[in-house]
């Protein structure tokens, strides 16, 4: 899997990012709940 990373959208990547810091944000809300 050979992706040139240059040809990624800019603001693409950033909502990804955007995204996984979120679900772990949740996740970690979740945990705390749950004690």
């Amino acid at each position: 899997m050979n992706y040139e990373l240059g040809n990624v959208d800019p603001h693409f990547s950033l909502l990804l990012l955007i995204q996984e810091i979120g679900i772990s944000c949740a996740l970690h809300l979740n945990t705390l709940l749950a004690c």
